[in-house]
């Protein structure tokens, strides 16, 4: 303690050997860089691990949405030169030129099959975060949203008592009952459908235009489709045995099977679509990087945060050591510490 008492003497007044204790100080601290890092390299590698997945589903989404993007531009470019093509065939009657528009028309075939090949894939190389829709959610799985025939909401705002039963496939919970009833409102047995619904993986709400919208995820809407089966009490829907449900899916923001090229007025309705596909697809590519960056600067953030905490701990715990290479790196700064510059520290903001 010999050395200490010399470095740092009981009025707390600047030592004489303090550039011997600064020098000490400098060496330790080099020989502790790493270990002082080490709550920092720490704190970024314990992320969130549910924020980490979300970050990876909004990148998969997004490289997918530039490359429909990319296909969308390419058909749009085929299909406007395919009509130039043709409106110069119309002028010219030429018949080489027919010939070169039935080339244009393969081409754009082979588009129009490549673009719904990849709209087919949506979930799968998106994670499951971008819907039917075109809506990205980074939080929860995309969700297919869909009507059932016999309970919309004029049906669900009016009626006498009804008790009815839900089904899905063999291998889900079920069945599950809900009565609706008699002069309940609209929100009561849309809320009673929905907590019934949710082992089955459904969920039920109003839109905003007061309609009835059944929900599941993409993953489960196959099954959802095929399987759903409903016995009601012969008021809503029959009674009896349970009858496949009469399901409907909204439709989708983009339906590429059903575009044409069979002639000019078919390929100006392809262009029109392609056209507005390609603005919706670029908007929500835009939302996704808008999400990757706030992201980004969360992440970041947190980190920032979680190394500050770390450290300070670090350093307490390791300020309360008697050990003389604590003191040796922790003197030369605290030598020059005084009561205005920790009021200056304290008041920034």
């Amino acid at each position: 303690m010999q050395a200490i008492s010399s470095t740092v003497n009981a009025q707390g007044s600047r030592p004489t050997s303090a550039a011997q204790a600064r020098t000490a100080g400098e060496s330790a601290a080099a020989e502790g860089s790493s270990n002082e890092l080490k709550p920092l390299r720490v704190a970024r590698q314990n992320w969130n691990p549910d924020r980490n997945q979300q970050t990876a589903d909004a990148q998969r989404t997004l490289d997918y949405l530039e490359r429909m993007s990319s296909q969308l531009q390419q058909l749009k470019n085929t299909l406007s030169a395919q009509l130039a093509s043709l409106r110069a065939a119309a002028a010219s009657a030429q018949l080489a030129q027919q010939a070169t528009n039935g080339s244009a028309n393969g081409t754009a075939d082979r588009q129009l099959q490549s673009l719904d090949d990849l709209w087919r894939q949506r979930e799968l190389l998106t994670g499951g975060s971008l819907d039917s829709q075109l809506r990205f959610s980074a939080e929860t799985p995309a969700k297919r949203r869909f009507s059932i025939r016999g309970l919309d909401s004029t049906a669900l705002s009016s009626g006498d008592r009804e008790t009815l039963s839900f089904s899905l496939g063999q291998n889900r919970s079920g069945p599950v009952t809900v009565t609706l009833e008699a002069g309940a409102t609209l929100q009561d047995n849309v809320k009673k459908l929905d907590r019934a619904l949710t082992p089955l993986g459904i969920g039920v709400s109003l839109n905003g235009a007061g309609e009835t919208v059944f929900s599941t995820t993409e993953t489960a809407w196959t099954q959802v489709r095929d399987a759903l089966a409903i016995k009601g009490g012969g008021i809503r829907l029959p009674s009896g045995q349970p009858l496949r449900a009469k399901t409907e899916a909204q439709e989708e923001a983009i339906t590429p099977a059903g575009w044409s090229t069979g002639d000019a007025a078919a390929l100006r309705n392809t262009l029109q679509e392609v056209t507005q596909a390609l603005e919706h697809v670029r908007r929500v590519a835009q939302q996704v990087r808008d999400t990757l960056e706030r992201a980004k600067q969360s992440t970041a953030q947190a980190a920032d945060a979680a190394w500050a905490t770390a450290f300070a701990e670090e350093f307490g715990a390791r300020a309360q050591q008697p050990d003389y290479e604590v003191y040796a790196a922790i003197a030369p700064a605290l030598v020059s510490v005084n009561r205005s510059r920790v009021v200056s520290l304290l008041t920034l903001k």
